[in-house]
């Protein structure tokens, strides 16, 4: 990619600012050419919605990497991949609300017990708990499990275990 330093000749002055006022470091994903996956996709099978990138420029780790049909960067699951019935199954999980509530309440819970070990200066669980809480946030959205060393689930309430995955230490 062309590292740009000074306004191309296309892009408008305002275009320019905008970029400009954003933080050092960010990074910017444009528009698929039509035909193509997004970017986002391709990399880490992203959707953009507060998904964590690494970034690098080590040469021994990306000297090999390319995108396009080469499969290196190309997404786990090639398009068509979902089960057929992915959206009946999403639709499902919306619209259970009384899951959904409970799913909340075990963001909240983890997110008590990662405070309450922080407090306590219990770095080790503070750590688990924290993990657990955000992994929480992305299987309320997507469903699943969030996983919690077996130890540490007696924290939270025995109705909400369903939603917890045991992990051995």
């Amino acid at each position: 990619l062309p590292i740009v330093r000074e306004k191309p000749h296309t892009m408008s002055t305002a275009q320019w600012k905008f970029l400009c006022s954003k933080p050092f470091g960010i990074v910017v994903f444009g528009n698929p050419a039509p035909g193509d996956r997004p970017m986002p996709e391709q990399v880490a099978q992203g959707d953009l919605d507060g998904d964590g990138y690494f970034v690098t420029w080590d040469r021994t780790i990306v000297q090999d990497a390319v995108i396009g049909d080469h499969p290196i960067l190309a997404s786990k699951n090639p398009p068509g991949s979902l089960p057929t019935d992915w959206w009946a199954a999403s639709q499902e999980y919306m619209a259970n609300i009384e899951e959904r509530k409970q799913s909340q309440k075990v963001i909240g819970r983890l997110h008590d017990c990662w405070l309450r070990n922080l407090r306590k200066c219990s770095q080790q669980d503070a750590v688990l708990f924290g993990r657990a809480f955000k992994g929480a946030l992305v299987s309320a959205k997507h469903g699943g499990k969030v996983g919690l060393p077996d130890r540490l689930c007696s924290q939270i309430q025995p109705d909400l275990h369903r939603f917890l995955l045991p992990l051995q230490e």
